[in-house]
């Protein structure tokens, strides 16, 4: 795993009260595993002192336009090797995760697993991920099985339960677990063939619905889930779900 290289992409947007933290628990959980990595923010125009909490730590941020959609797009498309805008950051594996700390970093070792080819694999990791350890996804998001209290409110669960389904009949063979999940991980070849084009909460049926269609290997494993730090509610709200529901009809029959 040390000739690899893992850049860690946390969108952002008024999150003062954990982005300290989710950055702190990054470092920690990749260098615990040995794991060359680094740490970018994509932050959507905070006003709150995110900005300046992750300046004081050093990490690098990259000012992108306001929604989830449009700030990660934007991101990707600086961080494309091609571009040489920022030829510094050489990366192998790419993992997203939400900045409000319910994401926990310490399974991005795991996940990485999934993404290494055969020869690479850590075969210690073999107990903890099971008989389908030993293929090489081309994608991998983590489904939120075990949910802290207050994490999740009763309808965006069902929500996202709806939505999973819709996902899975709509682009069969392939599946997920988890459509909204904010944990992803992608080799850096799946990046080059996604074509993205949300703007908000659509993001992450974006993502599973470019990759289905350009038939990216996926997988999904259990993760925890944890409330946020500030106790504020979750951000997604109904009308978001039909918003996601019509994107994912759409990028399906366009």
């Amino acid at each position: 795993m040390e000739s690899s290289k893992v850049l860690v992409l946390i969108p952002t947007l008024n999150e003062a009260a954990a982005i300290r933290k989710a950055i702190e628990d990054t470092h920690v959980s990749l260098q615990l595993h040995r794991i060359d990595h680094e740490i970018v923010i994509a932050d959507g125009g905070s006003t709150d002192g995110t900005v300046q909490i992750v300046q004081q730590m050093k990490e690098r941020l990259l000012p992108v336009p306001k929604g989830k959609g449009n700030g990660v797009r934007e991101a990707l498309s600086l961080l494309d090797l091609q571009s040489n805008i920022y030829p510094e950051l050489r990366y192998d594996y790419l993992f997203m995760l939400d900045g409000d700390g319910t994401y926990p970093p310490a399974h991005i070792p795991f996940l990485l697993q999934c993404l290494l080819p055969v020869e690479e694999k850590n075969y210690d990791y073999m107990s903890a991920l099971g008989k389908q350890y030993n293929t090489q996804y081309d994608v991998v998001c983590g489904r939120r099985q075990f949910r802290e209290p207050g994490a999740m409110t009763r309808v965006n669960l069902f929500g996202n339960v709806m939505l999973t389904v819709l996902a899975n009949l709509v682009y069969w063979p392939a599946y997920t677990g988890d459509l909204c999940t904010g944990l992803w991980g992608f080799r850096r070849s799946a990046i080059e063939r996604l074509s993205l084009s949300a703007r908000r909460f659509e993001l992450e049926a974006d993502l599973f619905a470019n990759a289905a269609k350009a038939g990216l290997r996926i997988g999904c494993w259990p993760i925890v889930y944890r409330a946020r730090i500030d106790g504020d509610r979750p951000k997604l709200k109904v009308r978001d779900g039909g918003q996601i529901a019509w994107h994912l009809l759409r990028e399906r029959f366009k």
